[in-house]
């Protein structure tokens, strides 16, 4: 149950904007009796996001292009020099490929994307020989604002 909630939440908290960009939840939101934040990349196809729960850590990813991938399949999380790879993912819907990792995993992936964001460096993740390329253009403080939230869980 709680895992089909995570899928749902990974996108559920995106705004709805015009153009594709960086959103980021300032403090944890709730589904259901579960808070978590989120930091995404995108409103529509190609979409992916990292997503923290108290006791949960994952990335998620959407793309038409993820179609026919077998569930199971880990992401592979990509920074210049730096691979992560999630556990088997599950498929919430059609091209929506959710892996869970260790929160360690998480810190580490958010350190890479501050870097990237320095250098303005894009991130890929690839998923069963499918890569998809994000940018990272300006983060501005939207990792720490993500790090904040997801103290805001701790305490809670």
């Amino acid at each position: 149950m709680f895992r089909n909630l995570v899928f749902a939440a990974c996108f559920v908290a995106s705004p709805a904007v015009a153009a594709p960009g960086w959103g980021v939840t300032a403090e944890p939101s709730q589904q259901g009796d579960r808070k978590f934040c989120t930091l995404w990349y995108g409103d529509s196809s190609p979409h992916m996001n990292f997503f923290a729960a108290s006791d949960h850590f994952a990335v998620s990813v959407q793309s038409d292009r993820l179609v026919d991938i077998a569930e199971e399949a880990p992401i592979n999380v990509t920074f210049s020099g730096s691979t992560f790879t999630t556990g088997p993912t599950q498929v919430s819907e059609a091209g929506v490929y959710t892996g869970f990792v260790m929160a360690w995993d998480l810190d580490d992936m958010m350190s890479n994307l501050a870097v990237a964001g320095a250098y303005d460096a894009p991130f890929s993740i690839t998923l069963d020989g499918y890569t998809i390329t994000f940018p990272v253009g300006s983060l501005d403080d939207r990792v720490t604002i993500f790090a904040d939230c997801r103290g805001q869980l701790d305490a809670q």
